[in-house]
């Protein structure tokens, strides 16, 4: 062990905590894991008494870690000791190790491990290879081990870096300007690091990337270009305004040529970051028509990163000046690790919007298609909200009750909402939704809404507890008397109020109501049944109040402007009466979901 570096500093501050996993050295473990094709992959750091593993890629459960070891077991020791790589194809052969508790307890067959070092070139620790069968190393593994080693070295060298900053700031004031820079550079990784955690979209990650890099950075450009094959429209960036000189990204993936001369192509091919500080005097690799590309833009030093995930190189960010620049290690380091954060957030990203299309298509499933109701023409719509991550707990449904000894079939209608903009309320609209249909069935036609309502709010309170709900449940039957009107028997739950439209007639808002379902125990009156006789081609219009929540103005306010809309639009076709009231009333939607119904009479 060399006599500066770790084993004399202990733990340094920022540069790991002692038995805790850390993404980013996690994610150097994976592209080895996954690179070289074996079961298990470490990060190893030494200290005085101690060598941690804050980076950890396994077959098995993420779960299954181990935190530290005393610093003479395993195999990192004598790395650590010969400062060189350490490659062995079966420690049982091997005498140095055939005896190491890593290979007698820990089943470690076939390891290589590559060092990590900080400036100075001290050994700090080991990116290794573990498999459990011995393996002859072959020498394309052993290169990008070390190619991803000396990635982690810098990742290492950052680190400690940002730790020296306050020692060099306290004893000298001719560093102060260093001194200034690094700490910059330091809370911009740390600023990136938390602002790039919440992104649900490739418009604001770019955005975010914009925001972070003007300032000691001082690019006069910086494109955020998206390459893999997995790139869908949404990853799509506007470009910047035409003579726009503020720092900005692109995301141009479906122009990217990743054979092409630019240099951000060559970053991709060669999967490490290149870089030029004078396009006009640099004699590098660009081909001419690379560098023309950059000087007709006005640009004159550029440097490309690649993105790299578990499945790759899936992107670059390319920094590009109008002067010379040269970029230094730190510098380099700090657009690496960047480019690591934004391919943290991509996959991040996408995982997100796999999820929520799976979420939002269950929740669609469960809202099916209106029943064929004779005498009636009945329409629903239903739309998320629109922040993209929000589902929701509106709902509606229709249903057809049997009839029973002479009687009239009854229809069923609900519009319910579950307070909440989460997967829970989603799961619980379905429950209750499924709930409240077995309640009706279970009390036929001949009993009531209320009933059925109360039913619902008794088994919820034991089987959802805390569900906080509105609904309104509606039994409607045509009146056996030759006049072409139906009797709608409701009771409401806190819901929004119904809205009737009747030919000839102002829009009847009705307000009777009883409060929400949830808190059973907190009910001091039976529920009530309302009933309300419906004419001949009269409409009845149920919504949720995410349409008439988000119009700024009071609930009495936005519910008499939407009642006047519904009364002033045709309801004959209720699939074009809901449409037009939508698009008049939420052309954009809102933040909360909607959910609306309209039951006709023809």
């Amino acid at each position: 062990m060399s006599d500066q570096g770790l084993s004399q500093s202990g733990w340094l501050p920022g540069l790991v905590e002692q038995g805790e996993s850390d993404p980013v050295w996690d994610s150097f473990a994976a592209q080895v894991r996954k690179g070289l094709g074996v079961p298990l992959a470490l990060v190893s750091l030494v200290g005085a008494d101690r060598q941690v593993f804050p980076g950890q890629a396994r077959l098995w459960s993420p779960d299954d870690r181990e935190g530290s070891i005393p610093s003479c077991q395993g195999f990192v020791p004598e790395a650590v000791r010969a400062g060189s790589p350490l490659v062995i194809e079966d420690t049982r052969r091997d005498p140095r190790f055939a005896d190491n508790s890593a290979t007698t307890e820990h089943g470690v067959v076939a390891y290589a491990g590559m060092p990590l070092t900080d400036e100075s070139g001290h050994v700090l620790g080991v990116l290794c290879a573990i498999d459990h069968s011995p393996r002859r190393w072959q020498t394309s593994e052993l290169e990008q081990l070390s190619w991803l080693a000396e990635r982690c070295s810098a990742e290492l060298r950052l680190r400690l870096a940002r730790s020296d900053t306050e020692y060099e700031r306290a004893h000298t004031d001719t560093l102060q300007e260093q001194l200034r820079s690094a700490l910059y550079r330091s809370e911009l990784l740390l600023t990136a690091a938390q602002s790039f955690s919440d992104v649900d979209s490739v418009v604001e990650l770019r955005d975010r990337i914009a925001e972070l890099v003007a300032g000691d950075l001082k690019p006069s450009r910086v494109e955020l270009i998206i390459t893999d094959s997995r790139s869908t429209a949404e990853d799509q960036c506007d470009p910047a305004p035409p003579g726009d000189k503020r720092v900005v990204a692109d995301g141009q993936w479906d122009e990217f040529d990743p054979e092409g001369p630019l240099l951000s192509a060559r970053a991709v091919r060669a999967a490490r970051l290149l870089t030029y500080a004078d396009l006009r005097t640099d004699d590098g690799e660009l081909s001419t028509s690379g560098r023309a590309h950059y000087l007709d833009a006005g640009m004159i030093a550029v440097t490309a990163a690649p993105i790299i995930d578990i499945d790759g190189v899936v992107g670059v960010l390319e920094f590009a000046w109008d002067e010379p620049h040269r970029t230094e290690l730190t510098e380099r380091a700090v657009i690496v690790t960047l480019a690591n954060y934004v391919a943290t957030a991509l996959h991040r990203i996408r995982f997100l919007r796999r999820k929520l299309s799976v979420v939002h298509e269950l929740q669609r499933a469960m809202l099916t298609a209106v029943p064929v109701v004779p005498g009636a023409r009945i329409a629903a719509r239903y739309f998320p909200a629109d922040a993209g991550e929000q589902v929701g707990g509106d709902w509606y449904d229709v249903f057809t009750l049997p009839a029973r000894d002479g009687e009239q079939a009854v229809t069923a209608v609900v519009t319910g909402d579950v307070v909440g903009h989460d997967i829970r309320a989603a799961t619980i609209m379905g429950q209750l939704r499924a709930m409240l249909r077995q309640a009706c069935w279970d009390l036929p036609s001949g009993h009531s809404p209320a009933q059925a309502l109360t039913a619902l709010d008794y088994a919820a309170g034991n089987l959802l507890p805390r569900a906080a709900t509105t609904a309104l449940l509606a039994y409607l039957a045509p009146v056996d008397d030759g006049t072409g009107r139906w009797m709608m028997t409701w009771s409401n739950a806190g819901h929004p109020p119904p809205i009737i439209i009747t030919p000839g007639h102002g829009p009847d808002i009705v307000t009777a109501h009883d409060p929400l379902l949830g808190y059973p125990h907190l009910i001091t009156a039976p529920r009530t049944d309302n009933q309300t006789m419906l004419t001949f081609a009269s409409t009845v219009l149920l919504y949720t109040d995410g349409l008439v929540e988000h119009t700024g103005r009071s609930l009495d306010d936005a519910t008499a402007t939407l009642a006047h809309r519904a009364a002033d639009t045709p309801a004959t076709n209720p699939d074009l009466f809901l449409d037009t009231i939508l698009a008049s009333i939420a052309p954009h939607g809102g933040p909360d979901d909607i959910a609306a119904l309209a039951f006709h009479i023809t």
